[in-house]
């Protein structure tokens, strides 16, 4: 399959303008549910089959390949291909992208099943659609072609959340998540004419090698800065950080496949992917790093705080997804760009797990999504709790599960940076290191209360709710059961031996990625140690004995006492804050007020003033009423006597004379 990679995504390509094809033309879901499925699964079997070559190596080395298909832009001496790139990065954003992508369309099947022919057809297509645009942002050997997907993922997103536009919570979800993505991309855009001015490419192996060289950060580094913070903000846009997270629990308005997909396991996760792979800028501004670094460690502990008293299934898990996105951009600020994309992979399975477990209990509840109304599921949904609580054990990170190994890589590493205090922010990392403990004991909490809440205890919901209940078909299950085996068992093949532990050896991972990122001190490719043995594995134990914590008071307070008696005598007893958690820190509505309301009085005022004063009035309206009144004088004029013209000619005349003389 090297030498093709354009078939991957073309495929994709094909099956969403089929399945649109098939929808307007009646078929029956059969033959959509073949297109919409294979194609994806044709796309998984190629990648894998790339992945498997690129990975057995005639020379040893894993060397980027990069396909030219033909050129895109000249201009004097600029010239830009559209063109693929395969290298250690996008092989692993490959290999999770689109073996999620295959169990989630699985998924589909049985969750759409009564979904109308057409709209069941509509969704395929997007969903097509989608994993078309995200394998061309990760193959993509330029920030252009990148730039392509990037706003493809976008209008997938609001095609999807707002896939069911009849209603109107989910219409506005829909423009919400495109709005405010598109303040991220804009970000994106100023970055790719930064980047072109200064460099004069947008290869991502030019730029590299240019960026590699001695004495690149005196001879670019103000320009590094702003290139970093406008890369940034559109990784904050499309990864829900600080200030733009509001539009990612609105988007839970869509089917929990597209939350699982999009929202949770691919989608969400390019932010990360971006910074990641644009590393080179970021090594070169210190200024840019801890910019990262305290925006997501931010983002960590404010989401998760948030997740503490939500009831609605999905909000939770929403803000769980937010939280954990903010951990890995904590990773990229402080150098730890290996470890934040492990955590990426490990994250796409959890996440898509969990959210499928959601959709999974969403869809034998009736719809129901208030935990308050849930419980008892257990021995109705036995398949789906398992899972369920396999993927909440790992995301909580306790020993020995793949979340163990790849955030508390993450947590060390950043402790460490306070220790090695490279650019004299040692006490900032250090205050890092502290919200992301607090953030281990939050997760551990809130992941657990929902596991309790939703299958422990009694039903809380109605009599004629309970009856319907009942474990999904084998579409719905088996990506279930796979991604929970993933969960589990993935990061431990993929991370040790590892510097977490000591063990001699890099990890594969490390290896595997360690050359795409710029050599320079705290990149986090070194397996060097500057923590002792004891220090850190102090650390490590610490994590582990937060979260277990959270996971015990989460038991006391929602598995043991059935009428949740303490937690909701803590809601009373401390009023404000149990408000302010669950009104979301009303940043919704502090929008609202100072941007929103605003903005949108400002747009009827130039309406007002512009379009029906000046535009409609004076050059509308005005420029007509002057036409009709300048035809109404000159009429006059045209009178069609030959006398009245003889004597016109003869005053003009006359004037002429009058004038000369």
């Amino acid at each position: 399959m090297l030498g093709t990679l354009w078939l991957i995504p073309i495929v994709c390509l094909v099956g969403a303008v089929v399945n649109l094809l098939l929808g307007a033309s009646g078929a029956r879901k059969s033959a959509i549910t073949i297109v919409g499925v294979g194609s994806v699964g044709l796309a998984a079997i190629a990648s894998w089959v790339t992945i498997w070559q690129f990975l057995r190596p005639s020379t040893g080395e894993y060397e980027a390949i990069v396909e030219s298909y033909f050129t895109w832009i000249r201009f004097n001496s600029l010239e830009i291909g559209f063109s693929f790139q395969l290298d250690p990065l996008s092989v692993a954003m490959l290999a999770f992208t689109t073996l999620v992508g295959f169990l989630v369309h699985l998924y589909s099947v049985g969750y759409m099943k009564t979904e109308t022919d057409r709209g069941y057809a509509r969704y395929f297509a997007y969903l097509n659609l989608f994993m078309f645009s995200m394998l061309m942002l990760v193959l993509g050997s330029n920030l252009l072609v990148l730039f392509i997907g990037w706003e493809g993922v976008g209008l997938c997103s609001y095609l999807l959340v707002g896939f069911y536009f009849d209603k109107e919570f989910s219409a506005d979800a829909g423009n919400k998540a495109f709005i405010v993505n598109r303040i991220g991309d804009l970000g994106l855009l100023f970055a790719i004419f930064v980047i072109l001015n200064v460099f004069g490419t947008l290869e991502f192996t030019e730029l590299f090698g240019l960026l590699n060289s001695y004495g690149a950060a005196q001879q670019y580094g103000g320009a590094m800065t702003v290139i970093g913070i406008l890369l940034f903000v559109a990784a904050i846009g499309k990864s829900a950080q600080i200030p733009l997270f509001v539009w990612h629990p609105d988007a839970m308005a869509g089917p929990s496949p597209v939350s699982a997909l999009i929202h949770a396991a691919t989608m969400v996760t390019t932010g990360v992917y971006l910074v990641v792979r644009c590393n080179f800028f970021f090594q070169l501004s210190p200024v840019a790093m801890l910019t990262v670094a305290i925006v997501g460690g931010t983002t960590a502990i404010f989401a998760a705080t948030i997740a503490l008293v939500q009831n609605d299934i999905k909000k939770v898990l929403a803000y769980s997804t937010i939280s954990q996105l903010g951990t890995m951009f904590l990773a990229v600020g402080v150098g730890a760009y290996i470890a934040a994309i492990f955590h990426v992979i490990m994250f796409a399975f959890i996440q898509a797990c969990l959210f499928l477990g959601a959709g999974s209990v969403i869809h034998s509840c009736s719809g129901e999504r208030n935990l308050r109304k849930m419980g008892g599921l257990k021995k109705y949904l036995p398949k789906t709790y398992w899972t369920f609580w396999l993927a909440a054990i790992t995301v909580a990170a306790i020993l020995p599960v793949s979340g163990f190994v790849s955030k508390n890589a993450i947590l060390t590493k950043v402790f460490e940076a306070g220790v090695t205090d490279l650019n004299g922010f040692g006490l900032i990392f250090y205050l890092l290191w502290v919200l992301g403990i607090c953030g281990a004991a939050l997760t551990g909490y809130y992941m657990f209360r929902l596991v309790y809440m939703t299958f422990e205890g009694s039903f809380r919901g109605s009599e004629e709710t309970e009856g319907y209940i009942h474990e999904a078909g084998w579409t719905m299950t088996f990506p279930l059961q796979v991604l929970a085996f993933l969960s589990v068992i993935g990061g431990l093949a993929l991370g040790f031996p590892g510097r977490l532990f000591h063990l001699k050896g890099t990890s594969f991972i490390h290896s595997f990625l360690g050359p795409l990122v710029l050599a320079s001190p705290g990149n986090g490719v070194d397996e060097g140690h500057s923590l002792a043995f004891g220090l850190e594995w102090f650390l490590v134990i610490l994590s582990v004995a937060v979260a277990l914590r959270g996971i015990q008071l989460a038991r006391r307070w929602y598995k043991k006492d059935p009428t949740f008696s303490e937690p909701n005598a803590l809601a009373v007893r401390f009023p404000a804050v149990h408000k302010l958690l669950f009104n979301k820190y009303w940043v919704d509505e502090v929008y609202d007020r100072t941007l929103i309301r605003p903005v949108h009085r400002l747009a009827v005022l130039c309406w007002e003033i512009i379009d029906v004063i000046i535009i409609d009035t004076f050059i509308v309206n005005g420029s007509a009423f002057v036409t009709q009144l300048t035809g109404d004088v000159l009429r006059f004029l045209q009178t069609g006597r030959v006398r009245n013209y003889a004597l016109s000619v003869a005053l003009g005349i006359l004037a002429i004379a009058v004038i000369l003389w």
